[in-house]
């Protein structure tokens, strides 16, 4: 039986191997697709609260860095996030050393600690 548009229009069959390749190519964007949105979702909107924290931190770093204390103290911060622990204590025998102890704690109650050595302020 003929089709009655068979004159207008001629389809093409793809070979095996196209269609094999195709459907890799498929299930690879359909894969890099689904881990891209699994990863969004479960991240949810906290990404923004590390950005936020990560900001606070370094440029309080760099304000120790830049300003040296002159020993060991305790200070904390609070900020529309959470709050930021900063703890300072001389570093093993030497008196021109500190280590610094900065813990953010999110309103979510999600922990962001780092540890770091400084010159402090007092005298060589």
């Amino acid at each position: 039986m003929r089709y009655p548009f068979s004159r207008f229009f001629r389809l093409q069959a793809s070979t095996l191997i196209e269609t094999i390749v195709a459907s890799i190519i498929f299930l690879c964007v359909f894969g890099m697709a689904m881990d891209t949105l699994t990863r969004l979702f479960a991240s949810g909107r906290d990404e923004a609260d590390y950005l936020l924290v990560e900001s606070v931190m370094n440029r309080q770093r760099r304000a120790l860095e830049q300003h040296p204390p002159t020993g060991a103290s305790a200070k904390s911060y609070p900020y529309r996030w959470g709050e930021l622990r900063i703890e300072m204590h001389p570093y093993g025998e030497s008196s021109n050393l500190l280590e610094v102890d900065m813990q953010a704690v999110t309103l979510r109650k999600k922990e962001i600690n780092y540890r770091f050595i400084i010159r402090g302020g007092g005298e060589e």
